[in-house]
């Protein structure tokens, strides 16, 4: 995890970690999603600011409102947390329009799930179309990070992390390496987020 050639102090020292079994969504959460637990009353409704709801995915979710999905989900079907994995370093040695929604290729607003190429694991819009949140504490480096893949949520809850880039981000964003906090209270356009779980 991390960046040997650091464009960003943030994304250092690079070091090792091992992952157990992990679940992780295929697509990004949807609004066709997001809107199912609406309708049960477990999620508040959110604006897709014009662009369209069904397969798009949720956008102006805070971290609050995404672990109040997971909770919801959870109850339904044993979903545990949000997250994120991280792409291969090659991913943006390839082709980044057939893989990601950025500034480049999106007409500023975000796509239906899953019309580019997955990446290596299957897994699409990893990089671009919405950032994700994911369960760690933002830190401004690595420096004592876990390497046993579980979150890092030591330090200031206050501010969480955020990875993939977005729609509206340029190519250097959607780095795997790059990530960025916000507080938890924090939504916009760009923002949404990928459900994960722990596998026995």
């Amino acid at each position: 995890m991390g960046s040997s050639d650091e464009l960003n102090p943030n994304e250092g020292p690079r070091h090792q970690v091992t992952i157990a079994k992990l679940g992780v969504g295929k697509y990004e959460v949807t609004f066709a999603e997001w809107d199912t637990c609406v309708a049960a009353g477990g999620c508040s409704k959110l604006s897709d600011n014009g662009w369209g709801r069904d397969q798009r995915p949720a956008i102006n979710v805070s971290w609050d409102e995404a672990q109040r999905y997971v909770n919801w989900l959870s109850r339904l079907s044993g979903a545990a947390s949000v997250g994120k994995n991280t792409t291969p370093k090659n991913f943006l040695d390839r082709k980044l329009g057939e893989f990601a929604w950025y500034a480049d290729n999106s007409d500023s607003e975000t796509h239906p799930v899953g019309e580019n190429k997955p990446n290596a694991w299957g897994l699409y819009d990893m990089q671009g179309n919405v950032w994700e949140w994911v369960a760690d504490y933002w830190h401004d480096n690595y420096d004592g990070a876990p390497s046993n893949g579980l979150a890092w949520v030591e330090g200031d809850a206050s501010i969480r992390v955020r990875r993939g880039g977005s729609w509206l981000n340029d190519s250097d964003i959607l780095r795997p390496t790059y990530r960025d906090g916000s507080p938890v209270g924090y939504r916009n356009g760009t923002l949404g987020f990928r459900v994960k779980r722990a596998l026995n």
